[in-house]
């Protein structure tokens, strides 16, 4: 994967979080609603990390570039983690 695609990547995980298009919708569910505005579920989970810290693992995502194992072109799961750790503020 080049740089230019983890930027865009980024990019369009903020622009997601800005538009407020992350809802939790269960214990580890999300519901993100895409730039283009298709709307998407992502799966998480809490892990331990070998220091002891909890840290959240996207699990699944239900985009097309997840599905077909192109995990690093999903924007839906870094707009989650963005969100969950409250990074990117509306302004």
């Amino acid at each position: 994967m080049s740089l230019g695609s983890t930027s865009n990547v980024r990019k369009k995980a903020e622009q997601i979080v800005r538009m407020n298009g992350v809802k939790k919708v269960g214990e580890d569910l999300f519901e993100v609603s895409s730039t283009s505005g298709s709307v998407y579920n992502v799966k998480t989970e809490m892990i331990e990390d070998y220091e002891k810290n909890l840290r959240l693992k996207i699990k699944d995502c239900s985009c097309p570039s997840w599905q077909v194992g192109k995990r690093t072109y999903c924007s839906h799961g870094e707009a989650v983690e963005l969100f969950t750790m409250g990074v990117i503020s509306n302004e």
